[in-house]
């Protein structure tokens, strides 16, 4: 199965690869990417993935888009597995019912790391971050799954390249509050990029108790928040 190919919502930058888009965020005819086509579910999926937990049915569907010649099936779990483990609920999303005659329920989106619904969607998008990095920072693709055992700064440092022919990127956004601590939250733990998050003058105090500067040991302004 060939990985899905991405174009801009806009209508350019047609064919491209997952890596190409999650690394760079938006085309450059300033739309989203969007895939290229919708993948048909498998036959019986209902029955066959009712009960599969939210990691093992993440693993499904990102399989449907995701070839493993451009992430390698054992590689997707992990990322997965990673990306999940900082939830406070099992679930991680709670389905939990409200009415059982009216077939009321409520999906919890608030068990991530800060609280945001956002986190469901950025934890892993984090991951796959390092993951492609790692990769175009190694030498040797063949050195990398016995590599990735280690840490991935000790990757970068021991084997990886070094100053201006080492690949990184900074992240700029703009928040409301709950978003932008959400993406400050996921990139704490790296030290390959940089992160500028803009915020208007219209926050609540609340939303600005959202927020807090963070600095990764050894990199100060890692991730910056601007007023």
């Amino acid at each position: 199965m060939a990985s899905q190919k991405y174009l801009s919502a806009r209508g350019g930058s047609v064919s491209l690869s997952l890596e190409h888009v999650v690394l760079k965020g938006l085309a450059n005819d300033g739309g989203l990417f969007i895939p290229l086509e919708i993948p048909e579910l498998p036959a019986a999926w209902e029955s066959d993935w009712c009960s599969l937990s939210f990691q093992e049915l993440a693993f499904r569907i990102f399989s449907l888009y995701i070839s493993p010649s451009e992430i390698p099936a054992d590689d997707l779990i992990e990322i997965i597995t990673k990306s999940y483990a900082t939830f406070r609920h099992p679930e991680i999303t709670l389905l939990v019912e409200l009415n059982s005659d009216k077939h009321l329920y409520l999906l919890e989106l608030f068990h991530g790391p800060t609280f945001a619904f956002t986190d469901c969607a950025l934890q892993f998008l984090g991951n796959l971050f390092e993951y492609f990095l790692v990769r175009r920072n190694h030498v040797s693709d063949r050195e990398l799954p016995t590599a990735r055992k280690r840490s991935t700064e000790s990757i970068l440092r021991v084997q990886g390249k070094e100053g201006k022919d080492r690949h990184h990127f900074t992240v700029t956004g703009a928040s409301s509050g709950d978003t932008g601590s959400a993406v400050m939250e996921l990139f704490m733990p790296f030290t390959w990029g940089n992160l500028l998050i803009i915020r208007g003058d219209m926050w609540t105090q609340r939303q600005k108790r959202h927020f807090r500067l963070h600095t990764a040991p050894g990199r100060p302004g890692n991730a910056l928040s601007w007023c």
